[in-house]
């Protein structure tokens, strides 16, 4: 997967760039390793992990590649050793400023399969996600600007069904109203083609739809108001309307706060590519957090989400609250979702750092009996031994209330975790 991601820009050199590399060994016990009512195992699992970090910043290629591989053994084999990847990765090629650039993105993590089961070994898969293509920018004059790009990408799912090749092409007209704000008018189009095409539905999606942004030194601002058109390769044409607001603001030196709305139509694989880290830019905590669950298909989403962060020098706090529909098109499966994350970490000393993190919800399935509320705190320390070498102690407790009383679970955990890193672009840590 990292060498498609290098080679889907055309084999552009990388050796301007900087790069980081780790290591890290894992022991950690689970009371509930089943995450059963019935059929409690404890266990304990040992994982052994491997990985780097690149950066590179020049005026021809902006690229930011993070790739892990962890293997997993579980000592009373209550599941199957297993090994995943994860790769997180969004490069840019300049090849001619302001013209013509060439982009690859590629994501690789574990999911979860069938979000009505437990989140267990068996009942996670390997996904790979990867959209690469050009971009060509025309300027008719000083404040106006028009872009069009293509994209081909391909979703892999290891151990399920739902891979799928997807063509995407987009054309923008991009007006620049003041020095603070731009007015565009958009397309995008994305055809998905399933490998197996009796099992799932391939589909064409056409967005359609006007862009209003604002950004200053405090506030930043886009409202997308449109249309959007599903058309089946089977069964009707789905026409909706396309709404998205997100808004943030820069409330003091150390605090922000960001809110995002939307109703659209979205599929799994690009719902995972939200996921990635930009190439010319941080990691947006406040983003709206990236789907966990597989399911094959079209699905259209309605969801709101408000996130507040405070970032200092010793203190970082996030606070994120959160509602969504998500409605499967073909499969029937809708459920609504309410959620709340709290996650806080404190620069106890030089060299250990405290981190406390909570995260509840209550899923309703509309089309089953079924009502989950879930909860998973943990407490982790990091203490950095010296330079390379790091120790982490983490304590959690997972719990799950369902009206399927076979799927409600205790579950408490504890894990003890030595790393090595040769610097920070790579933190040697589990990806699950």
């Amino acid at each position: 997967m990292v060498a498609l991601f290098w080679t889907a820009l055309g084999g552009v050199p990388v050796a301007a760039g900087e790069t980081d590399y780790g290591m890290g060994y894992s022991l950690s016990h689970s009371s509930n390793m089943t995450q059963s009512a019935d059929l409690r195992i404890a266990d304990w699992t040992q994982a052994l992990f491997l990985g780097f970090g690149y950066l590179e910043q020049t005026v021809e290629v902006s690229a930011r590649l993070l790739a892990q591989i962890e293997r997993r053994y579980f000592l009373h084999h209550t599941y199957s050793s297993n090994t995943f990847s994860y790769v997180n990765g969004s490069a840019v090629w300049t090849i001619s400023p302001q013209r013509f650039a060439w982009s690859a993105d590629d994501i690789a993590r574990e999911v979860r399969q069938d979000i009505t089961l437990a989140d267990t070994p068996t009942n996670r898969a390997q996904t790979n996600t990867l959209s690469t293509g050009p971009d060509f920018s025309f300027h008719p004059s000083s404040v106006d600007t028009t872009t069009i790009g293509a994209r081909y990408g391909r979703f892999a799912l290891t151990g399920g069904s739902g891979d799928n090749n997807r063509s995407a092409g987009y054309a923008r007209w991009m007006h620049r109203s003041s020095a603070r704000t731009t007015l565009s008018l958009n397309y995008d189009a994305v055809r998905l083609d399933y490998d197996d095409s009796d099992l799932f539905n391939s589909f064409l999606r056409e967005d359609r739809f006007a862009r209003y942004e604002l950004h200053s030194l405090l506030d930043n601002l886009t409202i997308d108001a449109g249309s959007t058109r599903v058309t089946r390769d089977r069964g009707e044409v789905l026409n909706n309307s396309l709404a998205r607001l997100t808004a943030s603001r820069q409330i003091l030196t150390e605090s922000s706060l960001r809110i995002s709305l939307a109703k659209d139509f979205s599929d799994t694989g690009s719902a995972l590519l939200q996921g990635i880290r930009s190439a010319t830019g941080q990691a947006d905590a406040l983003a709206p957090p990236v789907t966990d669950a597989v399911n094959g298909g079209v699905y259209k989403s309605t969801h709101s989400d408000l996130a507040y962060l405070y970032d200092s020098a010793h203190i970082r706090f996030l606070l994120r609250g959160y509602a969504r529909n998500l409605e499967f098109v073909d499969s029937g499966l809708e459920y609504n979702e309410k959620g709340s994350n709290v996650d806080g970490t404190w620069l106890f000393s030089g060299m250990t750092r405290i981190r406390v993190s909570t995260n509840r919800l209550s899923r309703r399935f509309v089309t089953i009996d079924q009502q989950d509320k879930e909860s998973n705190t943990a407490v982790n320390v990091i203490s950095q031994i010296n330079r390379n070498v790091s120790i982490t102690f983490a304590v959690g407790r997972a719990a799950r209330a369902s009206t399927v009383a076979i799927r409600s679970f205790v579950d408490w955990h504890a894990m003890v975790l030595l790393g090595y890193s040769t610097g920070p672009l790579y933190a040697a840590l589990s990806r699950r």
